[in-house]
Protein backbone atom coordinates (compact mmCIF):
# COMPACT_ATOMS: atom_id res chain seq x y z
CA UNK A 1 0.00 0.00 0.00
CA UNK A 2 1.45 3.34 -1.01
CA UNK A 3 1.78 5.99 1.66
CA UNK A 4 0.05 9.32 1.23
CA UNK A 5 2.64 12.04 1.36
CA UNK A 6 1.69 15.64 0.85
CA UNK A 7 3.40 17.90 -1.61
CA UNK A 8 6.04 19.88 0.27
CA UNK A 9 6.30 23.58 -0.51
CA UNK A 10 8.56 25.96 1.35
CA UNK A 11 7.45 29.44 2.29
CA UNK A 12 9.28 32.20 0.51
CA UNK A 13 9.68 35.77 1.73
CA UNK A 14 6.52 36.87 -0.12
CA UNK A 15 4.39 34.38 1.84
CA UNK A 16 6.08 35.35 5.10
CA UNK A 17 5.37 39.03 4.41
CA UNK A 18 1.70 38.19 3.78
CA UNK A 19 1.58 36.35 7.11
CA UNK A 20 3.13 39.33 8.87
CA UNK A 21 0.69 41.77 7.25
CA UNK A 22 -2.27 39.52 7.98
CA UNK A 23 -1.38 39.26 11.65
CA UNK A 24 -0.82 43.03 11.86
CA UNK A 25 -4.28 43.72 10.41
CA UNK A 26 -6.01 41.29 12.76
CA UNK A 27 -6.66 38.32 10.48
CA UNK A 28 -6.72 34.94 12.17
CA UNK A 29 -4.43 32.17 11.01
CA UNK A 30 -7.17 30.34 9.08
CA UNK A 31 -7.92 33.49 7.08
CA UNK A 32 -4.22 34.01 6.37
CA UNK A 33 -3.95 30.38 5.26
CA UNK A 34 -6.70 30.88 2.67
CA UNK A 35 -5.00 34.02 1.35
CA UNK A 36 -1.53 32.49 0.95
CA UNK A 37 -2.61 28.98 -0.07
CA UNK A 38 -1.10 27.03 2.82
CA UNK A 39 -2.84 24.99 5.49
CA UNK A 40 -3.79 26.63 8.79
CA UNK A 41 -1.41 24.17 10.48
CA UNK A 42 1.49 25.45 8.35
CA UNK A 43 0.69 29.05 9.24
CA UNK A 44 0.44 28.20 12.93
CA UNK A 45 3.78 26.37 12.82
CA UNK A 46 5.48 29.24 10.98
CA UNK A 47 4.20 31.83 13.47
CA UNK A 48 5.12 29.67 16.46
CA UNK A 49 8.66 29.07 15.17
CA UNK A 50 9.42 32.69 14.32
CA UNK A 51 7.48 34.65 16.94
CA UNK A 52 9.42 37.06 19.17
CA UNK A 53 7.64 37.65 22.48
CA UNK A 54 7.94 41.44 22.71
CA UNK A 55 7.49 42.16 19.02
CA UNK A 56 5.50 39.33 17.45
CA UNK A 57 6.03 37.71 14.07
CA UNK A 58 8.21 39.51 11.54
CA UNK A 59 8.88 38.14 8.05
CA UNK A 60 12.50 39.22 7.88
CA UNK A 61 13.38 37.18 11.00
CA UNK A 62 11.82 34.01 9.59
Amino acid sequence: MASKLGCYRSMDMTVREEISRGLATGLDQAQIARVVGFSPCSISREVRRHHVAEIGYRAYWA
